[in-house]
């Protein structure tokens, strides 16, 4: 009997060695299900694997009771002028997706002016400013004129890579004189182009509002903010219907409608290696081959516990240890049993609201996001769904269990209170409330301290200087926010399209 199992399991593990993968997926954040799309749509068999009960990372939902809450997404920005729309074209999801455009692109409440933002309109945007700082408006047009070239720069560079070989070679030649700020933006910190533009505190804080989807200091390279900003303030900020769950499931469709599998509860303990080479992984139930495996995953999580064995991960460690990691945030997601109107009409028809300037020495920056205004169906009529956002540092909640859960109870009800003003008596018709800390978002995505942009995106370590998508170990890659280009929705799409691109030329070699 001992020996027939003996010959069994033998049977067994070779005939899964034989089902070999073109490509194995470690985690479904939307890095990793960019480039298995793209993969699947050229007619590789990709397999996906994801610890996690739904696949998605931070691109997911979850509901309470009749509220839906959307774990990360606010808005993305630039569908149909940047490359984003090329990326989601080349996925297959493009036409899947209901992008919403709200009347707003955002407001910012600041103690002694408020801004109305309209939505992909420039020009007011430039006039409400310079009404503002009326002495700065030289400074407020260069700043505009900039973010506009180096938006276009990134779209040149982006069709230039993403034609022929040829043609690349040839932009390349000629890239000193077609995308001069895009060679040089890595190495300048935006608080010197900033102070290049205007001497004015108050304006670089307008003109750096969205400074909470990249960083918690202006020390980032002076690249970052204007990959997104082109988009946001150019063509302007969508929010995809249903949530960012929504562009996961097309991610995931697709993959299963060419032959690829999704395989969720399914946690990688290792990355196979034979003869300097990644040929695998290992679950706790089986293993499972392939020509290629990316890692939608933190590098620390790959090379610290997926590659403890491989010789090259303690030199692979001790350069990411070395490396500055990204800002954390907190949200809370909370369901309110009233209209916004009836809590405060000024808001009824807001999406995005940045309140600054609050007298608190932590929470002096909030954002307040009401989701239902924008997406219906993510609650009842009558009812709302309110996020609040707000950078955050992971040290505060390293506590234990009891502490932590009391510090969540204290914090909410600070930060009601600093709400007051404009979200009166907001506790009493609370629902249902999750707090979700950078303890939170670590324990979800295994982002080391909860970062949610992966690296710090500074100068010495964006752009041309980020973490590579390659590894030195042979057929292993990295696609998430933790790599180039940089982090958020569209910057970790932009890494499996990367990555994608990298493993497709290596199959025609």
């Amino acid at each position: 009997m001992i020996a027939l199992d003996y010959f069994l399991s033998n049977i067994f593990l070779f005939t899964n060695k034989m089902k070999k993968y073109d490509a194995i997926i470690i985690g479904s954040g939307l890095g990793g299900l960019t480039a298995g799309a793209i993969l699947a749509r050229e007619g590789k068999k990709v397999l996906v694997l994801e610890k996690h009960y739904q696949a998605g990372g931070f691109a997911t939902s979850f509901q309470r009771k009749e509220f839906k809450f959307d774990i990360a997404l606010h808005q993305t920005g630039g569908i149909e002028k940047t490359f984003h729309k090329d990326i989601l074209q080349k996925c297959g999801i493009y036409d899947e997706l209901e992008f919403v455009k709200h009347k707003y692109l955002y407001e910012a409440i600041n103690p002694d002016y408020e801004l109305r933002v309209k939505n992909g309109d420039i020009e007011d945007l430039k006039k409400k400013l310079i009404v503002q700082f009326p002495k700065e408006k030289k400074g407020i047009l260069l700043w505009f004129f900039l973010l506009w070239k180096m938006g276009r720069e990134f779209y040149w560079w982006d069709k230039a890579a993403a034609s022929s070989k040829i043609f690349f070679a040839i932009f390349l030649c000629f890239a000193p004189f077609f995308i001069p700020l895009l060679m040089v933006s890595h190495k300048i910190s935006l608080q010197k182009i900033l102070n290049l533009c205007t001497k004015s505190k108050k304006l670089q804080e307008a003109l750096m509002q969205l400074k909470g989807y990249y960083a918690d200091s202006l020390d980032i390279a002076y690249q970052i903010p204007f990959i997104g900003g082109y988009g946001y303030y150019f063509d302007g900020g969508y929010y995809i219907k249903n949530g960012g769950q929504n562009v996961t499931l097309a991610l995931k469709e697709v993959i299963e409608k060419n032959d690829g599998e999704v395989l969720n509860n399914l946690e990688v303990e290792k990355i196979l290696t034979e003869d300097g080479k990644a040929i695998g992984v290992k679950t706790k139930k089986q293993s499972y081959y392939c020509e290629k495996i990316i890692a939608s995953a933190s590098p620390f999580i790959v090379y610290e516990k997926l590659l403890a064995d491989w010789a090259g991960s303690r030199q692979e460690l001790e350069k990411i240890n070395k490396m500055e990691v990204g800002p954390s945030l907190s949200q809370i997601y909370i369901g309110l049993d009233a209209s916004v109107e009836k809590i405060n009409k000024r808001f009824e028809d807001s999406y995005l609201v940045f309140v600054n300037g609050l007298k608190d020495d932590f929470y002096k920056d909030i954002i307040l996001a009401f989701h239902s205004n924008v997406d219906t169906s993510a609650a009842p009529e009558g009812k709302t769904v309110l996020c609040i956002t707000f950078l955050d540092n992971y040290k505060r909640w390293d506590l234990p269990k009891e502490e932590y859960k009391r510090k969540k109870d204290e914090e909410l009800k600070k930060i009601f209170r600093l709400l007051q003003d404009y979200l009166p008596d907001l506790e009493k018709y609370v629902e249902v409330v999750e707090f979700g800390t950078p303890k939170t978002m670590e324990r979800y995505t295994g982002n080391k301290f909860g970062a949610v942009y992966g690296f710090s995106q500074k100068v010495g370590q964006a752009g041309f200087d980020r973490f590579k998508n390659q590894s030195p170990l042979e057929n292993l890659y990295f696609a998430s926010a933790w790599t180039r280009p940089c982090g958020g929705f569209e910057g970790a799409m932009r890494a499996g399209y990367e990555v994608a691109k990298l493993i497709s030329e290596s199959f025609k070699k």
